[in-house]
């Protein structure tokens, strides 16, 4: 009894209240109107712990799906720029792009002659390319520049490659510049970068009243762990020469002290850039556009469309960036004639190709004389296998035609002089021997001008060809 006393007079006891009823029990309490007005329900601490504990598999109606981005840029099929149309013949046109790399074939490499057909459709003269991926030092010379882009016209190259390492032949990064035709004659100079890391590759053009233009290609390695890649390459190099900053900020302060000796010097500059970042608002664009320099974007100067900052430059399959990579910027006493972005779709690369049309006159300071250049000569007597081709299909010829026994019976035939029908006769003889020298010299041999479409199939068989040829001349000791 005491016992219940004390727990009846405890401050617990004190300040416990009966619970008010709840659930269906306090629902069945209330009056039939009160029912009607208020259904049943949990208590409010149930319904948060059911809400709180719910698993994630009750709400399998609504799958998650990311919201996407729209893009504002220009569509990846469209070009961007000024239409391209033929040129003349005093027009200097220019391309750059991205290739995404050579094949590391000795010869008969298959994505120079894509580029060398591609040349010829759309006429250019000069082009400057990225990302060669080919350690040219240890390319045998049938695979080099001058002997993949050879033509009847003339031709000036230059490769740059890190010389510094030399691990393979197939070396990731470097740059390289191709000029064709008449202005090859101008070409005054040319270089590579002076820590030989393939980082750019410049060529100088002058005419005859002294005024000079250079055309720069650079790449840009982004920020990668690979131990083969461009940043790598770069910083290995770097460390050793007791340089701990980062390659694209040595390679940026190296640029621009080479852009501003030049532009001091009198040049007008032209630069080809792949920065690997926003071309439109990086460093790289900020570096050029800025103090000490002053250049312009080519197309952006003659096109200032917004959505060009939203347009990625690269494009390869599914895979594309979300801005411009790529840029092109001259100085301010350079006006180009045109301008365009070309679509990756329309390019041997992965890249948007740049293509860009220049007076001549507005190079070099005057115009060019167009020089008249006879047709390249498949017989040539140092080739020995164009020689005995020849001989062999003329000498079919001139059994097929009977020409020696014709001309041994004209002889044989004659009295004296020739008359007027003989004469006749070995003149058509004569003629009928130059039209069979003709068509030996026309099939000798093939020329490899870059005039068929690349197939990826035939490309194939031939690589397969040269394998099993090169196997069996191991196999013989040769």
């Amino acid at each position: 009894m005491t016992a219940e006393l004390l727990n009846l007079l405890s401050p617990a006891a004190a300040i416990t209240t009966p619970a008010p009823p709840s659930g269906w029990g306090h629902y069945m309490s209330l009056s039939p109107q009160q029912q009607n007005s208020s259904p049943p329900q949990p208590p409010f601490h149930r319904r948060l712990s059911k809400r709180r504990h719910r698993p994630w598999k009750s709400q399998s109606l609504l799958p998650f799906r990311p919201i996407e981005r729209q893009r504002q840029g220009i569509p990846p099929e469209v070009d961007f720029g000024d239409p391209v149309k033929a040129k003349s013949s005093q027009v200097f046109r220019l391309c750059y792009g991205n290739i995404n790399g050579f094949p590391a074939v000795p010869h008969t490499n298959p994505k120079a002659q894509q580029l060398k057909h591609w040349f010829r459709h759309m006429d250019i003269d000069f082009f400057a390319g990225n990302e060669s991926k080919i350690n040219w030092a240890k390319m045998p010379p049938s695979g080099r520049l001058p002997e993949l882009f050879r033509s009847e016209n003339d031709l000036r190259t230059v490769a740059a490659f890190n010389s510094n390492e030399s691990f393979g032949l197939r070396q990731y990064g470097g740059t390289f510049q191709l000029t064709m035709g008449q202005m090859a004659a101008n070409v005054h100079d040319k270089g590579v970068d002076g820590r030989n890391l393939g980082r750019w590759a410049w060529t100088q053009f002058r005419g005859r009243n002294g005024r000079s233009m250079r055309i720069l290609s650079a790449y840009v390695p982004c920020r990668s762990s690979g131990e083969e890649t461009v940043y790598k390459q770069h910083t290995r190099y770097l460390r050793k020469q007791g340089i701990l900053t980062c390659p694209r900020q040595v390679l940026l302060q190296d640029l621009r002290a080479l852009l501003i000796e030049w532009q001091q010097a009198g040049d007008r500059i032209i630069v080809f850039l792949d920065a690997n970042e926003d071309m439109t608002a990086g460093p790289f664009q900020q570096m050029l556009t800025g103090n000490g320099l002053h250049m312009r974007e080519a197309v952006l100067m003659r096109y200032p469309d917004p959505r060009w900052r939203t347009t990625a430059t690269f494009q390869c399959g599914d895979r594309s960036g979300r801005f411009p990579i790529d840029g092109c910027f001259v100085t301010p006493d350079l006006d180009p004639n045109a301008a365009t972005w070309l679509s990756a779709s329309h390019c041997p690369g992965d890249h948007w190709f740049l293509l860009m049309d220049i007076k001549m006159e507005a190079l070099v300071g005057d115009n060019l004389f167009r020089v008249a250049r006879p047709a390249a000569r498949r017989l040539s007597c140092t080739i020995p296998e164009a020689r005995e081709e020849y001989s062999r299909l003329l000498t079919k010829f001139l059994h097929s035609h009977q020409l020696l026994s014709n001309l041994h019976h004209l002889y044989q035939a004659r009295q004296g002089d020739f008359t007027d029908i003989q004469a006749a006769k070995l003149e058509g003889l004569d003629t009928l021997r130059c039209q069979g020298m003709i068509y030996a010299e026309k099939r000798c041999r093939k020329l490899a001008m870059g005039s068929v479409d690349f197939s990826p199939a035939v490309a194939d068989v031939c690589l397969r060809r040269w394998f099993w040829k090169r196997l069996i001349a191991r196999k013989q000791g040769q």
